[in-house]
């Protein structure tokens, strides 16, 4: 537990590194390995190491099988390393298992949004809608359920969303960018 807490300061201190170094040495038998594991792999990935941190995933899901974050992870790395197949065959059987987890329906939908065909539109709205009803102050989901509207064509619902969306993340600038898509200025 020392190490985790002691991780935990050292990203306060902005130092990413010393932290990874220090999850690193927390041994797979301790019982906050899988929390502390799921923290590695996170910073892992945000290091631009996705190998390694598929690695690090794969050693928590053998000691947690059962445990739903590390699922949502597996698919979000999944899809960072351009898996968009096998990332939404995730995500689907994690809607399955998880039909209320916001995480995971729009996580699904803007998978869908960004990488999904045509036919596949109108699930990644019924997603992005069952999200949006689950967190209707969240501005990722309110983005995301805009960007299913523009992909459908639908330019008005989608700068709706959009406007919600900065409204509640004022400086997020890829909102922005997603509104003035629509034609309107921010």
């Amino acid at each position: 537990e020392g190490r985790y807490l002691l991780s935990e300061t050292l990203l306060v201190a902005e130092r990413r590194d010393a932290a990874i170094a220090e999850l690193r040495k927390i041994p797979a038998s301790s019982l906050i390995y899988p929390m502390a594991g799921m923290q590695l792999a996170a910073l892992e990935v945000q290091s631009g190491q996705a190998a390694r941190a598929r690695e690090t995933l794969n050693g928590v899901l053998r000691v947690a099988p059962g445990l739903a974050e590390a699922r949502v992870l597996e698919a979000q790395l999944l899809e960072a390393n351009g898996q968009f197949e096998a990332a939404k065959a995730k995500y689907r059987q994690l809607v399955g298992q998880r039909p209320e987890d916001v995480v995971v329906l729009n996580g699904l939908a803007n998978l869908i949004a960004e990488k999904g065909g045509e036919a596949e539109l109108a699930e990644g709205l019924r997603h992005a809608l069952a999200a949006k009803r689950l967190a209707p102050r969240d501005p990722a989901v309110a983005d995301t359920l805009g960007m299913v509207y523009w992909r459908q064509g639908n330019k008005a619902a989608a700068a709706k969303e959009f406007r919600e969306a900065l409204r509640l993340a004022p400086g997020n600038a890829v909102i922005r960018d997603h509104l003035a898509r629509t034609g309107e200025t921010p």
